[in-house]
């Protein structure tokens, strides 16, 4: 078999509604937006799961898309799903416009 790799999105990838189906399919899914909503002292699950404009503003974005990553990275493990490899988007983004400016590829 192959290597797994989980790869999280980054700013732009964040939509209404995302991770409510794990959250509604999930206890572990169920805490981990509990725990980030104390955490931060905001209703994350409105936030990701009711229309609204806030989910575009920086500092709720990164909230939402790092909680619901974790939510759907906690279920996965509890069905027995381990990466080989966890990469943000942001990092493989950065390295990609560092190895465009050395002119030389990416490995």
């Amino acid at each position: 078999m192959g290597k797994i790799a989980f790869v999280f999105p980054g700013q732009g990838a964040q939509v209404v509604g995302m991770g409510q189906n794990v959250y509604e399919n999930s206890a572990v899914a169920k805490d981990v937006f509990e725990q980030a909503s104390k955490a931060v002292d905001l209703d994350l699950k409105a936030l990701c799961f009711e229309e609204n404009n806030d989910i575009n503003i920086t500092e709720f974005t990164q909230v939402c898309l790092l909680t619901t990553s974790v939510a759907i990275m906690e279920e996965l493990k509890t069905r027995g799903v381990k990466a080989d490899v966890a990469v943000p988007i942001v990092e493989t983004t950065r390295r990609r416009a560092t190895a465009r400016q050395n002119s030389r590829p990416l490995r």
